[in-house]
């Protein structure tokens, strides 16, 4: 697989910690999510078929970040 030079972004739910609770319009305890945006990168797949390159397939990767 090679990476490419297309991005996009996502976002993503993940439960917060057990301490924070919500209650509902119905009066239900539900757990409180937090919502992050994720950077991802395409990578594909490229076959030599008899003269050329062809893409038969790809997958979107998280591009890690890093804290300098």
């Amino acid at each position: 697989m090679k990476p490419t030079a297309r991005l996009r972004f996502v976002e993503r739910s993940f439960p917060m910690h057990p301490f924070y609770k919500m209650i509902d319009a119905q009066g239900n305890t539900v757990q409180a999510t937090q919502t992050f945006r994720i950077l991802q990168q395409w990578w594909e797949e490229k076959q030599w078929a008899h003269d050329d390159w062809i893409t038969v397939g790809g997958e979107w990767r998280d591009v890690l970040l890093e804290k300098e």
